[in-house]
């Protein structure tokens, strides 16, 4: 029987993909070296997001395509990264950097321990003249101060992601932000004052603040 060989360009484009997924794998070894508690396939999606970014912000250079459309192709987990590249090129405006925020931020699960999110975030406020943003019509209670809560690896740096209810931290304490349940984290309690939230979201009924963790005080573990 005769072997089927394919062209010289489909056998370029296989070359390619091995090459991209070979990529994609050393990325994810590296994510989970950083964080062993990451399953595999978590980090492989989230390796394959960051690629994506990679391919968009090229296609931004080149002018092969235009932002909105550039975005819309990113992974979800790297599309908050491709934003402060991109406009840290002067690629895209300061408008289209903040340009619905709150959404935005809540369908890319980044990694909100970064301290160019929490620049994004100061900025945001700072454009909506001091004020949090929020992703729908809910408003955070009227009190000076706030109790919120944080689940995570015990002893990792806090991030700017926090919520209101307790359940939630609780669920992130045990792996939602991983995929990966009962990761066996612990949950953080602290009070902010209501004023320094630069962030309020409710979409996905986590009642998420985002804050500047140099904001909080009484830092407590259960």
């Amino acid at each position: 029987m005769n072997s089927i060989e394919g062209s010289p360009a489909e056998e370029r484009d296989m070359d390619a993909l091995a090459q991209e997924m070979a990529r994609d794998a050393e990325r994810a070894t590296k994510l989970m070296d950083a964080d062993p508690s990451l399953p595999f396939i978590s980090a492989l999606v989230i390796a394959r997001d960051m690629a994506s970014a990679d391919r968009s912000l090229d296609w931004l250079r080149t002018g092969k395509y235009d932002w909105p459309r550039c975005e819309v192709f990113c992974g979800s987990y790297g599309r908050l990264d491709l934003r402060v590249r991109a406009h840290a090129e002067g690629l895209i405006t300061d408008e289209q950097a903040l340009e619905d925020l709150p959404s935005t931020w809540s369908g890319s699960d980044p990694d909100d321990t970064d301290p160019r999110f929490l620049a994004l975030w100061k900025s945001a406020f700072a454009a909506n003249g001091g004020t949090y943003l929020r992703d729908g019509d809910d408003v955070l209670p009227g009190t000076m101060y706030l109790t919120i809560y944080r689940g995570q690896d015990y002893g990792a740096p806090f991030g700017i992601a926090w919520s209101l209810d307790l359940k939630v931290a609780v669920k992130f304490a045990n792996g939602a932000a991983t995929r990966q349940h009962n990761r066996g984290g612990t949950v953080y309690t602290a009070i902010v004052k209501r004023s320094d939230v630069l962030g309020y979201m409710t979409g996905r009924h986590e009642a998420e603040v985002i804050v500047d963790p140099a904001t909080i005080t009484m830092v407590e573990r259960p």
